[in-house]
């Protein structure tokens, strides 16, 4: 981590670095205004202490069976929609968060979402009315369609760039899709289950928007911002990270009132997404009831007409009426066809221009280039030439909608010059956006006559499903963007010009082309692997925060707060398996790994996995000590309700006990290393009561035992639940610790 004086000491108390960015820039209070005592500055900006989760409060408001045809009185209406993460098998929590990263910190483009579980159908609370749908869901959410000028600018208040902003995130589910109550009480469900079970349907693609986010008035507390989106029938050959459909985009500048939508076009009507188009006319100054600021109307352009652009005819006309009335569908607009012609050609939207007149708002983007793998954190290669962690990314090619193939896909590499701080070039005006390459990349599908060399700019070419393939090489640790445009579109600015690093990355979207382009960001992380050098032995606590912890606890205050702080020797020394499970690079494809913005490097998670190693090598054998017999004594049992549940609470906590006295007389797996080690136990003997000593899930017997720990400590609290559900207190029992015999 880095001040305006060089590196901070990682020596000096974390506390210190935070002080420090706390007094770097001139403080504001909530209403933005310059005050040496307020809670904010520009550095530090309302959530410091943010842990990377997020949570939705979300409810269906209407279902649509018929194009264009709402409905509001299904039963789903008014029940919940919930985002989860991922269950969390080492921690067996029933709590689980969202994840929300930068791939890139030093970018506005770049914040991906990560969900766990999608749950929808809850009424009040899940015991009371649980839920009709849900599915796992995997994979990364990549931002589409930012707006940044979403609500007009009504002040200078500092965090005025945030609040602005809307954003579009959409996933897709294709296995695992349950529903545990029969869909039958909701006619929606049960079409969409229809759809699922006969294979018209892949999956489920749920999409959705957020903007309108809260000025925030207390630091390091959740952001709030609003939710509008649509859950759908998926279906093979869509994309499961990007809106289907038809592309019509504003050009370049900020000219066009209208923002990116797609739309499909059918025989009889047309629908068009307009999820994230229409920005609003105003914001309230002051939150309201439900946390957000509320809005106006959505910017008036008066009648849409959706017309082709060789002959002008007329395809369908959006009334003002029904765009604007769009919220009620979340964006969904539906327009009667005006003629019943193929349109094969390309499309424009015609409206009222902000300077006078009418003439196109958007223009359909014939060919569309996309990739649902577009947040990508790369390892660094070992060397030059090692291709172990080269990555293969998959491109798709759309004319008109349709997958197609295309001759010509230009890949060009824009790098962002705030993610090299240290870079004396990167901070050169007139520096070029090749010179900051962080990757070579190549063609790896072969159809343009063979595999083409790596270079920091490539050429690619699409099958007749339109997908092609890109190699991704690391060359040096930074991020970039990747702009997939055809051969024949005009790029930003040449990256081989002067001053291109700047303004090809448009951080701020002075150029207003990157929202509806085909981008990838990729981060490619520092180069460690000299970490894998150093001996098991020499991996201590120290070694670790020097190596792999300074940097999370300088950047993130929350692991003091709320787990507990990095840098506190005991605490590490402590939990060696937990760090180990919660940053095992196998479970990077989960919410819970950590950390938070998934840039630790596989030598650094190699360190980890060291320190548990060693940790196990430092244990001692067992005493052996004589077995004796315990004395026994008869309690008599009663029969009477309540006194049968407080004895079976007695019972389950005490069997609970005894499960936890049996796992903590076998040795754990360093100490049964070393009764290994002096020809006690065998190998096999080792693994069956240790497993791998908390590497993977296989615990052994001892894990076994400790499972079943928790399952008696949970039918204890069933039983007090049974008791508590009856008036009764709930029940502890004493004397647990002398010699009983329960008759049950």
């Amino acid at each position: 981590m880095r001040t305006d004086d060089g590196p901070f000491p990682i020596d000096r108390p974390p506390a210190e670095f935070h002080d420090y960015l706390r007094r770097r820039t001139p403080r504001f209070d909530a209403a933005g205004r310059q005050d040496p005592d307020g809670q904010f500055n520009s550095t530090t900006g309302w959530n410091l202490g943010g842990s990377g989760h997020f949570g939705v409060e979300a409810v269906f408001i209407g279902v649509e069976l018929a194009p264009g045809q709402p409905d509001t009185a299904d039963p789903v209406v008014g029940r919940s929609l919930d985002m989860w993460g991922h269950y969390n098998p080492y921690l067996a929590t029933t709590f689980n968060k969202a994840r929300i990263f930068d791939v890139d910190p030093a970018s506005e483009w770049t914040s991906t979402l990560m969900v766990g579980q999608l749950s929808c159908g809850r009424l009040g609370r899940s015991h009371e009315a649980g839920y009709l749908l849900t599915a796992p869901v995997s994979g990364y959410h990549p931002p589409r369609w930012h707006d940044f000028r979403h609500v007009p600018a009504t002040d200078d208040h500092p965090f005025a760039s945030y609040t602005r902003r809307s954003v579009l995130h959409q996933f897709v589910v294709r296995e695992g899709v349950e529903f545990p109550t029969p869909p039958v009480v909701s006619p929606a469900l049960s079409r969409l289950r229809e759809l699922l079970d006969n294979g018209r349907a892949g999956g489920l693609v749920v999409q959705f928007v957020l903007s309108n986010m809260a000025t925030p008035v207390v630091a390091d507390r959740p952001d709030r911002w609003d939710l509008h989106g649509t859950v759908a029938p998926w279906f093979p050959g869509e994309m499961t990270t990007y809106p289907a459909g038809r592309l019509l985009v504003p050009g370049p500048g900020h000219w066009s009132p209208l923002r990116t939508l797609s739309l499909a076009v059918h025989d009889e009507h047309v629908v068009l997404n307009m999820v994230n188009a229409r920005p609003r006319t105003h914001r309230a100054a002051e939150a309201g009831p439900r946390g957000t600021h509320p809005v106006g109307q959505p910017v008036d352009v008066g009648e849409l007409e959706l017309r082709t652009v060789d002959g002008d005819r007329l395809v369908a006309v959006v009334t003002p009426e029904a765009y604007r009335a769009a919220d009620a569908t979340c964006g969904v607009v539906t327009a009667a066809r005006t003629d019943c012609g193929a349109v094969d050609g390309s499309l424009h939207l015609v409206g009222d221009l902000p300077g006078g007149g009418r003439g196109p708002l958007l223009r359909e983007r014939e060919i569309n280039i996309q990739s649902d793998d577009a947040s990508l954190i790369l390892e660094h290669p070992r060397t030059s030439e090692c291709e172990e962690h080269d990555h293969l990314v998959e491109i798709r090619s759309f004319v008109r909608g349709r997958p197609a193939a295309v001759a010509e896909v230009r890949v060009t590499q824009y790098p962002n010059p705030a993610a090299f701080p240290a870079d004396p070039a990167a901070r050169e005006p007139g520096v070029a956006a090749t010179a900051l390459a962080v990757a070579a990349l190549s063609d790896a599908t072969g159809l343009s006559g063979g595999l083409g060399t790596p270079a920091p700019h490539t050429v690619v070419a699409t099958d007749d499903r339109g997908i092609g393939r890109i190699r991704i090489h690391g060359m040096r640790p930074g991020s970039c963007r990747l702009l997939l445009t055809t051969g024949e579109a005009p790029l930003p600015p040449d990256p081989d010009g002067p001053g291109s690093a700047v303004e090809g990355y448009d951080d701020g979207d002075a150029l207003g082309v990157w929202s509806p382009a085909g981008a990838i960001a990729l981060r490619i992380l520092p180069d460690h692997w000299h970490l894998e050098q150093l001996p098991q032995d020499d991996v201590s606590v120290d070694v670790l925060y020097r190596e792999v912890f300074a940097y999370y606890e300088l950047l993130f205050t929350f692991m003091k707060s709320d787990v507990f702080s990095l840098a506190d020797d005991f605490r590490v020394a402590t939990h060696p398996r937990l760090i180990w499970n919660m940053c095992d690079p196998r479970n990077k494809a989960t919410t819970y790994y950590m950390p938070p913005s998934r840039d630790l490097t596989e030598p650094q998670a190699g360190l980890l996995l060291k320190f548990l190693r060693a940790s196990h090598a430092a244990a001692e054998a067992p005493v052996e000590v004589p077995v004796t017999t315990p004395r026994r004594s008869s309690t008599p049992g009663r029969g009477e309700l309540i006194a049968a549940l407080r004895q079976a609470a007695t019972a389950e906590l005490a069997v609970m006990l005894q499960y936890l006295y049996a796992v903590y007389s076998l040795p754990t797996l360093g100490a049964g290393s070393r009764l290994v080690e002096r020809g006690d136990w065998t190998a096999d003997q080792l693994q069956i009561i240790c497993g791998d000593g908390g590497e993977t899930l296989d615990g052994g017997l001892r894990a076994t035992l400790l499972g079943i720990a928790r399952e008696e400590m949970i039918h204890f609290l069933v039983v007090n639940n049974i008791l508590m559900a009856i008036g009764e207190p709930f029940t502890v029992p004493g004397g647990l610790f002398r010699p009983r015999e329960i008759t049950i």
